[in-house]
């Protein structure tokens, strides 16, 4: 089962390095063929991630807490990734696609570190 939890933990930089490489990248801009590639792979590793990280959480997950656990679950997933689609699109109208794209994935690098370090104290807390 270590397997999985670190596919959970290496998987979210892959999608931020992908994301961040075709944000940032102006030549990106006009090169449709480089850019269509670094999204596929971006959108597959995240979809790829979900898998094992809900195997991971339901099976951390008490049997009293697991219905709560997937309403959370599916709240993140139906409502959250909306309003992440509407607040890039809005900040792509305003600035441009790649600054959206650059900016989604800074904070995708910072929500991952705060995560990695919230789940590290944890551990550490739990080891006592």
């Amino acid at each position: 089962m270590r397997l999985k939890a670190r596919k959970v933990v290496i998987i979210p930089p892959v999608v931020t390095l992908a994301l961040l490489q075709t944000g940032l990248s102006d030549a990106l801009q006009h090169r449709p063929f480089v850019a269509v590639p670094l999204l596929f792979v971006a959108g597959f590793v995240q979809s790829f991630c979900l898998v094992p990280l809900a195997a991971v959480m339901l099976r951390d997950s008490s049997d009293e807490m697991r219905g709560r656990v997937m309403g959370i679950w599916s709240l993140v997933f139906g409502a959250m990734i909306p309003l992440g689609s509407l607040e890039a699109g809005s900040i792509a109208h305003w600035t441009s696609t790649p600054f959206a794209l650059g900016f989604g994935a800074v904070i995708c690098a910072v929500s991952g570190i705060v995560t990695r370090i919230i789940v590290a104290r944890r551990e550490r807390q739990s080891a006592k």
